[in-house]
């Protein structure tokens, strides 16, 4: 069981904690590495999209020509996509729309060879950037398969997705990163009306927009650190005013207040309820980004009044502080 889901198992542990105490539950924000950390210095980027295509050059015929007309559209959203992800990320540099570029290919949709040294080196210094990011390679083949069964029509749009990006460093250096992803997605839907059941797939269009982002997203989060979604518990109380009036402010983010009020509660008489203030300071601790300050609450609150699921959050706790680590190595600090 990996740990995410351990730990969704120990909130609902958690609720045993007893009757004066109920357990909240709180969407976060957590900020994630990259998978490989890209070289110092490597700030302000160029995106190039690799794949756009004259389809009257290419291919004769009509469908055909349409496939690429659509390629051409998603490849587009798909290299705007990686911008928006990679500017919220605190990596690197703003991206705007004068660094992103396109070039044109009237021959076939074979992977291209690397950009010449040269190119590249000619293109960020024109720009003043560091580097090139290209999106050299996007590929999408699908097909859909209708299946009749007892009296409704199943029908499954299947997308086979292959891509390539190659990170340029600037000074003309060759390639420091290289990654190819391929997958496949699916969507499915059921009616008792063969067109319906049809038309309630999404269209081509939408289908390879989504891969496009999809695709694009992949390789962001391979290179910058990135935000997402978790969730997390805190203590409210039924005998102690102040941990409820402080689960108020956890519930606002508001974790300076929480804390003012919860920091005497941590020495209360009755265990139970001081574990509960130092499991909250945990908490605020590791929304802090304090992570060592956070598993020291953790481990006094375990003293106190030990509950399955603590330990869950302690491991967490511990896999956050390696990865703030790795963090601080991909973010460059001014």
């Amino acid at each position: 069981m990996g740990l995410k889901l351990r730990l969704l198992t120990a909130y609902l542990a958690l609720l045993s904690l007893g009757s004066c105490l109920t357990v909240n539950r709180i969407d976060i924000e957590m900020l994630e590495p990259g998978e490989v950390s890209i070289p110092a210095g490597l700030e302000e980027l160029v995106l190039l999209n690799r794949n756009i295509y004259l389809p009257d050059s290419i291919v004769q015929n009509n469908s055909e020509k349409e496939k690429l007309e659509i390629l051409n559209m998603a490849s587009t959203e798909g290299i705007f996509s990686l911008a928006d992800i990679l500017n919220e990320s605190p990596r690197f540099g703003f991206v705007d729309t004068t660094m992103i570029l396109e070039t044109v290919h009237a021959d076939s949709l074979h992977k291209r060879p690397p950009l010449e040294p040269g190119f590249v080196y000619h293109l960020v210094d024109s720009l003043e950037a560091d580097a090139v990011v290209s999106f050299e390679y996007f590929n999408l083949e699908d097909s859909t398969r209708t299946r009749a069964r007892s009296g409704r029509y199943e029908v499954v749009k299947t997308l086979y997705i292959e891509a390539l990006w190659r990170f340029y460093e600037g000074d003309g250096a060759g390639i420091i990163n290289e990654h190819t992803f391929e997958d496949t997605l699916r969507w499915g839907s059921s009616s008792s009306n063969r067109r319906a059941a049809r038309e309630a797939l999404p269209s081509r269009e939408e289908a390879w927009k989504e891969a496009a982002y999809f695709s694009n997203l992949n390789y962001a989060r391979r290179i910058a650190p990135h935000w997402e979604l978790a969730e997390r518990v805190y203590y409210s109380s039924m005998v102690s005013t102040k941990i409820s009036e402080a689960a108020m402010h956890i519930e606002q983010h508001e974790w300076e207040k929480a804390a003012e009020l919860l920091m005497p509660l941590t020495d209360y008489w009755y265990n139970p309820v001081a574990a509960a203030a130092a499991f909250n300071m945990a908490f605020i601790s590791e929304m802090k980004g304090n992570f060592e300050v956070g598993i020291k609450w953790l481990e006094k609150s375990m003293e106190l009044h030990d509950r399955p699921g603590k330990e869950e959050y302690m491991e967490l706790l511990e896999e956050r502080k390696k990865e703030r680590k790795k963090i601080d190595e991909q973010i460059v600090h001014p």
